[in-house]
């Protein structure tokens, strides 16, 4: 699939308000996920979630994970895996240094 730069695309299911989009289930593999096409040297993410539980959020780029040297310092990478994990209401903000890539 030929994704457009700056507009998001939803794998799994999600609930659409008027301001957001919320993930709608619980899941354990990561298989549902939100895709960008993006430039630029920083991407933000605001997570609002409706419970206080903590949970994960992976993030890569064209589907392998962040270098620890360009990873925010909200992101922690581990298992050759880059993630971040939240409770409550959290805004994070990574840095990338890539002039172009995807996000997913």
């Amino acid at each position: 699939m030929s994704h457009q730069r700056n507009r998001f695309y939803l794998q799994g299911t999600w609930l659409k308000d008027k301001e957001a989009i919320r993930h709608a289930r619980q899941t354990e593999n990561y298989e549902d996920y939100i895709a960008l096409k993006f430039t630029g040297t920083s991407v933000n993410a605001v997570i609002d979630p409706e419970k206080t539980a903590s949970f994960g959020v992976q993030v890569t780029i064209d589907g392998r994970p962040l270098d620890p040297s360009v990873a925010g310092a909200d992101l922690a990478t581990a298992d050759g895996r880059s993630f971040f994990t939240g409770t409550g209401a959290s805004c994070t903000r990574w840095s990338l240094c890539p002039s172009s890539a995807n996000m997913s």
